[in-house]
């Protein structure tokens, strides 16, 4: 799915695969290397360890406006190690997706 928005030069589009590097992107921050990985709805973990892919892992994100109409609403899922902190963690990654978006605005 892609996310649309009309302007008055035309229709801008943003696909879930960039979202969805924008995501694994932010699992490379500090606080959540190895700690933090991409998984589907059901809690299964999308790829290896290692390795996994951005477009399997964008069929899992769902993104949509929100209804004030200035945001977008991002639902993914993760698996995180036990013991880490998820607060931290979300702190981190949220942190990191919106400063990323607002970047490239």
């Amino acid at each position: 799915m892609t996310l649309s928005k009309e302007t008055e030069l035309g229709t801008i589009s943003v696909s879930n695969v960039l979202f969805a590097q924008i995501i694994a992107d932010s699992f490379q921050q500090a606080d959540c290397r190895d700690r933090v990985w991409p998984a589907t709805k059901r809690g299964r973990q999308i790829g290896s360890d290692a390795k996994f892919s951005v477009s399997d892992f964008a069929g899992a994100i769902e993104v949509e406006p929100s209804f004030d109409g200035g945001s977008v609403d991002i639902e993914f899922s993760v698996i995180v190690k036990f013991g880490t902190s998820i607060r931290k963690l979300t702190d981190v990654i949220s942190d990191y997706i919106a400063d990323t978006i607002y970047e490239k605005q």
